[in-house]
């Protein structure tokens, strides 16, 4: 697994926001993408991270739309298990957010099910709280 996948940290001054916050972002080509990619996030910041988000931004999709966005989760960083939360890229464009409010595991992640979209670009921005 590549160490790309980290978060770069950021101190938030409230404690209304929380703090510290880590934040990663992603691009993905959807032309280049496999039948299911993961973004996993192998990074120790998560460890203490209570509240996790995932803003889902698609653009200029093409196919047919039927993919899906969801979150996931691990433990050992091999085996990654769904959680309760996806977005299905049904449009064109759209913006979603996914949102866990007690992250309990080690590492997080997101998993990109292409479908029958043949191109566009996905933008994942991730965001855990340690509050």
């Amino acid at each position: 697994m590549s160490r790309k996948n980290e978060f770069q940290i950021k101190n938030v001054q409230t404690s209304v926001l929380g703090f510290p916050v880590g934040e990663s972002s992603y691009t993905e080509d959807m032309s280049t993408l496999g039948a299911v990619t993961d973004i996993q996030i192998h990074d120790p910041f998560s460890q203490g991270a209570i509240h996790v988000s995932a803003q889902v931004v698609s653009s200029g999709l093409t196919g047919t739309l039927d993919g899906t966005v969801d979150l996931i989760e691990s433990n050992d960083g091999l085996n990654w298990n769904l959680m309760s939360h996806q977005t299905t890229l049904d449009t064109v464009s759209k913006s979603a957010i996914l949102k866990e409010s007690d992250f309990c595991c080690k590492f997080l992640g997101i998993r990109i099910t292409k479908g029958q979209i043949t191109a566009g670009a996905v933008k994942i921005i991730l965001l855990a709280k340690q509050r």
